[in-house]
């Protein structure tokens, strides 16, 4: 069963935004931010978090996605777990705050409309299916508002056929920071 929230803080992840130190993740965060969210493009972007599971994609992305300049910039933020069993109806009702409505079609055009003319920023975390990306990207719009979506994956090929310039490659942690993360 596919968890989806617009509230990103029913994930377990323990980073929180504001927090003095993001401890290995400096430079994904700077380039999340500075690159990618606040860059000049005016087109929707796409933006894929990449890495093993457990890596701290999620974490990442949740992170930036309560960033107060972050919170400041989009007018509509959506955060939505897709998992490896993902159901459309139960994506689109859990965007749109549970709406009861039993069609896709009609779900997908509440939220094309809810959106078009407003920047935007969804978080797609979790994603394991190219075809969860297919069926739901007809429902974003791309009016030039400068929106984005960020996808967090653990599989390099769904991120490639997003078809994104860029690609956020979440590693593994130097020595260094890794026992500055067992030290904090």
């Amino acid at each position: 069963m596919p968890l989806i929230s617009n509230d990103p803080s029913s994930s377990n992840s323990t980073i929180k935004s504001g927090d003095p130190k993001v401890i290995g993740f400096e430079h994904h965060v700077s380039l999340l931010k500075d690159e990618f969210i606040f860059s000049h493009v005016k087109s929707r972007e796409v933006i894929p978090i990449v890495g093993m599971g457990g890596i701290g994609k999620t974490t990442l992305a949740r992170y930036v996605y309560e960033d107060p300049s972050i919170r400041r910039r989009f007018d509509k933020r959506y955060w939505v777990t897709i998992s490896q069993e993902y159901d459309l109806l139960q994506i689109l009702q859990g965007i749109l705050d549970n709406k009861k409505c039993d069609s896709i079609r009609d779900l997908g055009t509440i939220l094309s409309r809810s959106l078009k003319g407003f920047r935007y920023l969804i978080v797609l975390d979790d994603m394991w299916d190219l075809g969860a990306w297919e069926d739901l990207r007809q429902y974003f719009p791309e009016d030039n508002q400068g929106s984005r979506i960020i996808v967090t994956s653990r599989d390099k090929n769904l991120a490639d056929g997003l078809r994104s310039s860029k690609t956020c490659v979440v590693g593994f942690l130097s020595k260094e920071k890794s026992w500055e993360l067992f030290c904090d």
